[in-house]
């Protein structure tokens, strides 16, 4: 009996080291490019298909048995909580349940001479097949915490959410009050018909669906102000629906002062300062 205890321990331990990891991180990989070699298979008959997807079933087991070890190894909700990959894979193992549920009872032999195989239905459970391994590559992103500049960005990313969320509401306050600005002067200006935007050769196509008609419109075009995309062409095209006062253009330049200047580049300069600190911890 102390035995078989001893066998057992030494298998937990197995499956909760270094190589257990590897191993199941190189059948993972197997899996992402046995859909490279699906596509690849533009000609393939039914029978190749069929192959294919015995192959996909295959692995599915294999990561069934994984994610079942997962639950052993580490208890079934410490293995949610210390393991990424074990959400993934459940979300997996729920995707293949029909696919696999047809499989198996209907009639799934290609043959031509089969006339009550439904093409159509085939089809389909390979393209859940092909899901699942798409959602599986998620799994692979562990991989990027072992190099250490990707491991830097997402312990930064994960340091930056709760004083990121102080920044963003700031930020937020300033696009809401530019926001109630701009519809107080722009609103209802800016349209497809407006004869500022028909006259005007310089403003490109569908310009006029930046506006400031509603409330989330605004917010898009500051938006698209604060990242500083065709700045100028925006401003040009708000000033002239307004008759070419270039008072119009103040507005403009106060939002860009806080929202950019201000707002902006204190966030980013925060992200920045914090990336440094996560980096010499490293």
């Amino acid at each position: 009996m102390s035995a078989v205890k001893s066998k057992w321990n030494q298998a937990l331990k197995l499956m909760s080291g270094p190589k257990y990891e590897l191993l199941m991180n190189i059948v993972t990989i197997v899996n992402v490019f046995s859909i490279f070699a699906r596509s690849l298979q533009s000609t393939a008959n039914y029978n190749t298909i069929h192959i294919w997807m015995i192959a996909q079933i295959v692995l599915n087991t294999f990561f069934l048995l994984e994610m079942i070890t997962d639950w052993i190894v580490a208890g079934f909700k410490n293995a949610y909580i210390y393991h990424f990959r074990t959400s993934i894979e459940t979300l997996c193992q729920i995707l293949s349940v029909p696919s696999l549920i047809y499989f198996f009872s209907g009639n799934m032999n290609p043959d031509v001479n089969n006339a009550s195989f439904d093409y159509q239905q085939y089809n389909r459970i390979v393209k859940i097949f092909e899901v699942i391994v798409f959602v599986r590559m998620v799994k692979l992103l562990t991989l990027l915490y072992e190099v250490k500049t990707m491991r830097i960005i997402v312990e930064t990313c994960k340091n930056m959410v709760s004083p990121l969320s102080n920044l963003l509401a700031v930020m937020l306050t300033i696009l809401y009050v530019f926001s109630e600005i701009g519809m107080a002067i722009f609103g209802g200006d800016i349209r497809k018909t407006s004869p500022g935007i028909i006259h005007d050769s310089s403003i490109p196509d569908n310009y006029y669906l930046i506006n400031y008609n509603d409330l989330i419109s605004s917010m898009v075009t500051l938006f698209i102000l604060m990242v500083v995309n065709n700045w100028y062409v925006i401003v040009q095209m708000c000033v002239d629906i307004k008759g070419g006062d270039v008072y119009y253009r103040y507005y403009f330049m106060i939002f860009y002062y806080f929202g950019v200047i201000i707002g902006l580049n204190v966030i980013i300069a925060f992200a920045i300062d914090m990336y440094s600190a996560v980096e010499r911890l490293d």
